[in-house]
Order: structure tokens, then sequence, then C-alpha cells
């Protein structure tokens, strides 16, 4: 009887091994998958681990050979997908391939590609990622639009650029007309609840540059320390970490006492019962990767989007479906 193959696919071929699988392995090795000979076929090629790893991925991913594309090209250091066709041939180094079988069965796994990378792409512009954040959706994009014609619309001003002065938050209430257009000359807070990676507020302080634009005060929070050193991380990297207050605490908390114009939140919103069935479908099985805090919105998914509701302060909000709420 045959002995049963491990269940985990390794890309290193073992001795023997190649385009001509129909010899027998020349010796006995301890190892399960032991490096090839250099030299021996072409086993290794570019091509053939892209070929090997999509066919390995496809019970466990929807988009299983985008997913070997991404994993091959952070193993090999390379960013643009033409660099897969433009090298299709070369060899991969036995380092380069423990690491994309390492990612490979991290994928197997369930685990979102976007934590085995360690980054996720938002509004054009890469962010650290890890499991103490949510990943950045697509969807979210939205809301920082939304964000920016707010601004554009209510908030003019005569000078460009952010000029944060951290000294401290509050502005006179006459000065601000949430109806209307807000006076030039005046200060414009913007608080993120429940920051995460930072993206909304990272992206926002970067597009605001392109307005015409009064002195932002840009505020993020977030309960976790983890979530916001992450946070901090992402800021350094897109060299605005300066402009950005990270205050610690939950919610609304943070900045309680503070003069805040415009509120920008994706809060938890899954309904507790709808999270705990999370892990049983193939769809949503990455969910219970994440952090479960961040996504948990109670019962009916609203408890946090009630809250910020609640504050009478402007707010756009991402909520169940990533569906926008605009409360002005």
């Amino acid at each position: 009887m045959s002995p049963k193959k491990d269940s985990s696919h390794s890309l290193l071929p073992g001795w023997g091994e190649g385009e001509d699988e129909g010899h027998p392995a020349r010796d006995y090795s301890p190892h399960p998958n032991p490096l090839p000979v250099w030299g021996e076929g072409n086993s290794t090629t570019l091509q053939k681990t892209l070929t090997t790893i999509t066919n390995n991925l496809h019970d466990f991913s929807d988009a299983p050979e985008l997913d070997a594309q991404r994993i091959i090209l952070h193993a090999l250091e390379q960013r643009e997908p033409s660099y897969l066709l433009a090298h299709s041939d070369i060899q991969l180094t036995p380092e380069q391939l423990a690491e994309t079988t390492r990612m490979q069965n991290l994928r197997k796994t369930g685990m979102p590609l976007a934590y085995i990378l360690g980054e996720s792409d938002f509004y054009g512009r890469t962010f650290i990622v890890t499991p103490d954040v949510l990943i950045p959706r697509s969807d979210t994009e939205l809301l920082v639009k939304k964000a920016l014609e707010y601004i554009r619309a209510r908030h003019p001003g005569p000078r460009a650029g952010i000029h944060v002065d951290l000294s401290g938050f509050r502005v006179p209430t006459s000065l601000t007309s949430f109806a209307g257009r807000s006076k030039p000359g005046m200060t414009l807070t913007i608080a993120d609840i429940g920051t995460g990676s930072g993206c909304i507020i990272i992206t926002l302080a970067l597009e605001l540059y392109n307005l015409p634009a009064t002195t932002y005060r840009l505020i993020a929070t977030d309960i976790s320390p983890a979530a916001l050193a992450i946070a901090k991380q992402n800021a350094a990297k897109h060299g605005v970490l300066d402009k950005i207050a990270f205050l610690q605490g939950d919610m609304l908390k943070p900045i309680t006492n503070r003069h805040v114009d415009l509120i920008v939140s994706n809060p938890p919103y899954l309904p507790a019962e709808a999270l705990a069935k999370a892990g049983c479908a193939p769809e949503t099985l990455g969910l219970k990767f994440e952090p479960q805090s961040a996504l948990d919105g109670g019962v009916d998914g609203l408890d946090f989007v009630r809250q910020i509701q609640a504050s009478g302060i402007p707010a756009i909000i991402e909520t169940i479906g990533g569906e926008i709420i605009e409360c002005y």
C-alpha cells in the first residue's frame, strides 16, 4: 500500500522529481521535500511555480491565479505583474521556493492574502496590515470620496495644505456653520473613529493637499493600542505622521469635549449572529482571521453606527453591505 501524501503541497520537488516523474528517486532522503540539485529539469522556473501554486490554491481561493501571482511577486520582491511574463523562464532559488511554499500553505488555511503579504492596497496606495487591524476594503474608498466632496463643498478656504497644530483641538462654535459653508481661515477638525490601519484618515491627509483648504486638524482614534501602532506606522510610511493626532479610547470618548466638524468612520457593523457563523462558509472564512472587536456591531450590526449618529456631529459612516450613511 502506497504511503499517504501530506495534504500540504510543497513547491520544492523531491529527489528524482521533475518533468519526467517516471524515474524513481535516486536516493532516500529523511526530508519530505528535499531541494533539487542545481540544474535539474525546469521544475523550479517561475512559470512552473506559478502553475503549481495556482493548481494548489484552486479549492482554497476565489482567484487562485491572482493569489499565486502576488505570492511569487512578493517572494521575488517585485511589484509589477508584467515581471512574471518577462521573466517566466528564470529559476527560483531554494529560499524563494521555500517562501512561496510557506505563503501558499497559509493561504490554504483561509488566511487572507493581505495578512500573508503584510500589506493591502487602498486608494492607490499600499498600507501595512496585520491581524491587529481590518483589511482595507475597496468599498471604503467611497467613504473617502464622500468626505472629500463634503469638505470641498462646505469648507473652502484661501490656503492650500494641511497645517496641524496639536496644542489644542477646540475651535469656537461661532466659526462653524454645519448647514452652510465655513468662514475663511477657520480650522476644520476631522476625526476618524475606529481608525484601524489608518487608511481613511491617512488618505484624507494626503488628498487634502490637492484641495484649496483651511487649516485642518486630523484625529484618529481606536480602542486598540496595537491597531494605533499599525496606523502610526502607515502614517510614517506615507509621510503624514506629524499631521494626525492618534488617540486611544473607545469610539467617541477620545473626542469628548473636543470640537469636531466631521466624523468619518468604518465602525464594526456585522450582526453578531452572522459574525459567529462566518467561519462556516468558504466565502466568509477569512473573517475569522480579522479582529473580531472591529467587526461585531451587536445584534443588528448598528450599535456603533447609532452611537455616532447620536453625537449630532456631521458624519460619513460605512455600514452593512458597504452602504455609506451621511448624517449632516
